[in-house]
């Protein structure tokens, strides 16, 4: 089964002008929030 499991959606628009640096540090602030709430 999928006890255990979360999906987390996150709709975005890429427009380019963020640079791939940016969007890893978007993501890995994202994963650092929901670790926070113990998930």
């Amino acid at each position: 089964g999928y006890h255990g499991w979360i999906v987390v959606e996150q709709d975005r628009v890429l427009t380019g002008a963020e640079t791939p640096a940016e969007l890893l540090a978007a993501q890995e602030r994202n994963r650092r929030f929901l670790a926070g709430l113990g998930l």
